[in-house]
């Protein structure tokens, strides 16, 4: 029966009523569409800082140890010694970063972070045998030999970094 006197109320009146109903609708619907983007804003937040992250950092540690394997050849076959002290200064520039990269890893990761361990380790462990190429670039050792060992060891130090992306992969976030 409140809607029999509705007609008796001036049109000036309705329309400010139904502007103001519509403009407090609307405010509803942007306040509803703000704390829905907030929580998308909170859940993709989550998804970076935590496998995303880790994922970015072990990449970029694996481009880096690609780097320094495919520079050795560099270290071997050098000329000169002055070549022979820059393809080492890059290969430990390299190295460092990938170290740094591993450490990025292993701060992000929400799952055990010994599990990187053996990446990192596997990485300084690969140092003598970058010594003993720049030995060998030296004219101090044999080439083919230095070259099958390093060959294996950045292969095994490629399958540790693939070992531990499937770890990442596979476990549940």
């Amino acid at each position: 029966m409140a809607f029999a006197s509705l007609p008796s109320i001036r049109i000036r009146t309705r329309l400010v009523a139904s502007a103001a109903l519509l403009l407090l609708f609307l405010a509803a619907l942007g306040i509803i569409s703000a704390i829905a983007v907030e929580r998308v804003s909170r859940s993709l937040s989550a998804m970076y800082d935590g496998p995303l992250r880790v994922s970015r950092a072990v990449l970029a540690a694996d481009i880096e140890i690609i780097s320094i394997h495919r520079s050795m050849k560099d270290v071997i076959l050098a000329p000169g010694d002055a070549q022979i002290d820059a393809a080492v200064a890059d290969v430990a520039a390299r190295e460092q970063r990938a170290l740094a990269q591993i450490d990025r890893a292993r701060a992000a990761y929400r799952g055990d972070p010994k599990l990187l361990d053996p990446l990192r380790q596997a990485l300084v462990d690969w140092k003598p045998l970058r010594d003993r190429a720049e030995e060998t670039g030296r004219g101090v050792g044999r080439v083919f030999e230095v070259a099958s060992a390093l060959s294996r060891h950045g292969d095994a130090l490629r399958g540790a970094v693939a070992g531990f992306v499937g770890t990442l992969v596979a476990a549940p976030d």
